[in-house]
């Protein structure tokens, strides 16, 4: 079987910060480690997508609100960008749950040893996300401010 590297490599880590960094092994590392650094630099790229969504106005600095009840008509950009970065924290906190519930349909116990059987109370997952959707909530209504509907409401 061949080695998979050409040279002799170090038995450190870029990662954990113990590697020589010029070997071929520390190479790779840093060669993905970077990858993965792009990619999540694209988040940044969806969330400037989100925000060029918003409808223009007439007032400079500001996006045409939400046709909805309470909300103002003429909406401050950095609100419309800021809510939108929320949006995709959001996301991404509420797929990391996911993954912890995914982890309830695992085989059960007889077909699966113990020590690979999910150690997380499954209640309190439920409530961690009740708690982030919660939590989002009401950091997009501070931006936001919505106030009270005025006047007859036939």
């Amino acid at each position: 079987m061949p080695l998979p590297y050409k040279n002799a490599v170090c038995r450190g880590s870029v990662f954990l910060g113990n590697g020589c960094g010029h070997c071929e092994r520390c190479d790779e590392e840093s060669l993905r480690m970077k990858q993965a650094r792009e990619a999540d630099k694209s988040d940044v790229h969806v969330a400037t997508e989100l925000s060029s969504q918003a409808a223009p106005s007439t007032i400079d600095g500001h996006v045409q609100g939400l046709p909805v009840a309470g909300y103002a008509k003429n909406v401050d950009q950095w609100k419309v960008d800021m809510v939108n970065q929320n949006k995709i924290l959001e996301e991404k906190v509420l797929r990391r749950v996911d993954e912890l519930f995914a982890m309830f349909d695992a085989p059960s116990f007889g077909e699966n040893p113990p020590e690979h059987q999910p150690s997380v109370d499954k209640r309190c997952v439920a409530m961690a996300r009740t708690h982030f959707e919660d939590a989002f909530y009401r950091l997009n209504r501070a931006i936001m401010r919505p106030q009270r509907i005025q006047g007859d409401l036939a």
